[in-house]
């Protein structure tokens, strides 16, 4: 199986969402079910846990920061998904422009 053979070699099993929809579309429960369905078959054929998550175009935004929630709740430990800008509907202008802890120190936030 590939996704094992790439896990094994030391790659890290990461998430981008199952519809690659911008997270400023979803509630908060679409994006749980939309987690969900993006990490089962991966978690399932590689054996190992996606702990990082990739947003679409980066769409956290102030209106979102639920999403720490919701990717705690399922068992992430990274997200790489805040643009240190304003671009339409989403970004954060004012995020920090390098790695940092979110949500009481328990989720590492990378900028893009």
């Amino acid at each position: 199986n590939m996704l094992r053979r790439i896990v094994a070699e030391g790659h890290e099993l990461a998430n981008h969402g199952y519809d690659r929809v911008r997270l400023v579309k979803f509630t908060s429960q679409q994006f749980r079910n939309d987690v969900a369905q993006s990490k089962n078959v991966p978690e399932q054929q590689s054996g190992t846990a996606a702990r990082s998550y990739r947003a679409p175009s980066y769409s956290v935004a102030k209106s979102n920061l639920w999403v720490h929630d919701v990717l705690l709740e399922t068992g992430h430990c990274y997200i790489s998904s805040i643009a240190p800008i304003q671009y339409k509907e989403y970004g954060l202008p004012d995020a920090p422009r390098f790695s940092h802890f979110r949500k009481n120190e328990q989720i590492v936030s990378s900028p893009r």
